[in-house]
């Protein structure tokens, strides 16, 4: 089963209302995620910035990514890195 990391930031009338009256985030995003019949594991505040952006990171068991690294490097796909980056081995 696939895990997700959502994150967002939010804008600063978001913050302020949050302030003003304190909520209960997380409640409320459990909604949404188990609407789509999802799990939420954990959720976290981390501050600064504002509601302008969302990113969603696929998070993988270590059996999920050993499984995905064996089945990479049996990929045979042609790719060749740009010329003169040093980075790649």
């Amino acid at each position: 089963m696939p895990y997700f990391l959502f994150q967002w930031r939010y804008k600063d009338p978001a913050i302020k209302a949050m302030m003003e009256t304190p909520q209960d985030r997380p409640a409320e995003l459990r909604k949404a995620v188990e609407a789509f019949g999802g799990r939420m594991h954990q959720f976290f505040f981390a501050f600064g910035g504002a509601n302008t952006t969302l990113q969603t990171t696929v998070l993988l068991a270590p059996s999920e990514g050993q499984a995905a690294m064996l089945r990479a490097s049996s990929v045979r796909h042609g790719y060749q890195s740009p010329i003169g980056y040093g980075s790649h081995g």
